[in-house]
């Protein structure tokens, strides 16, 4: 009988993960996903604890469940926002000064509207 392959040293198995480009990149991917945003406070998915305070809370839930907008997460010290949630901040920051445009444009008076009708401008 011949004798068993040697097990792989640590050293082996290393050297096979580093040169795994598919690895390297599902790691990428996942530094992205869960390095920006970590929970404030529980998080709870219906009745159960999704997140608790300190935890890391990927950027997909963020943009998804609204964590950011409710105050539920914090952006990890040193980091930015990612580009989804730089969309969604934008597009929300554009609606709330368009409401508060409106909201401070003077409310069109009925009467007004009459006297303008009645003296021919429309």
């Amino acid at each position: 009988m011949a004798n068993p392959a040697p097990p792989f040293t640590g050293v082996d198995l290393q050297e096979m993960f580093d040169n795994d480009p598919d690895l390297q990149a599902q790691i990428k991917a996942q530094e992205r996903e869960y390095g920006h945003y970590v929970a404030n406070q529980h998080i709870y998915a219906g009745n159960a604890l999704a997140y608790a305070p300190g935890h890391q809370v990927p950027v997909a839930n963020v943009v998804l469940h609204g964590y950011w907008f409710n105050n539920q997460v914090d952006l990890v010290e040193g980091k930015d926002h990612p580009q989804e949630m730089r969309v969604l901040i934008g597009e929300r920051e554009a609606r709330e000064a368009k409401a508060a445009a409106q909201s401070k444009a003077p409310p069109i008076d009925d009467e007004d509207a009459d006297t303008v009708v009645a003296e021919g401008g429309m």
